[in-house]
């Protein structure tokens, strides 16, 4: 009987020493802040709106955009069948002018689609 007691014990010990280890040694879950609180911490919008304006002043005076570079691929939304074609648009927005230059296609003749991203009806 007394030998019985003895196991019980270290059996409840052993089973409270493992529970206190799991306890400490597995992190708990910290709940974020909710996001509106991030934003308004981090993001003060006249903060934003001068630091913009003075990007776009030095932007211009740097002489803005005139190259732009679009690379071209296979577009699963926009494509029908797969290629492995691809290749590059190059922009001139000070002579209005594109040059589309492509490798890959073989003989196949190509279509490039300026395609304006925006939201669909609701």
């Amino acid at each position: 009987m007394k030998s019985l007691r003895v196991r019980a014990a270290i059996l409840a010990t052993l089973l409270l020493a493992i529970g206190a280890v799991l306890f400490i040694v597995v992190e708990r879950e910290e709940v974020p802040p909710p996001l509106s609180t991030a934003f308004a911490f981090l993001c003060d919008p006249a903060r934003v709106e001068a630091r913009y304006q003075s990007w776009v002043s030095r932007h211009e005076r740097a002489g803005g955009d005139q190259k732009v570079v679009i690379p071209l691929s296979w577009s699963k939304a926009y494509s029908r069948d797969f290629t492995r074609t691809k290749g590059v648009a190059k922009l001139d927005l000070i002579e209005g002018s594109v040059t589309i230059e492509t490798s890959g296609q073989g003989d196949s003749n190509l279509d490039a689609w300026l395609v304006e991203n925006t939201p669909g009806p609701k």
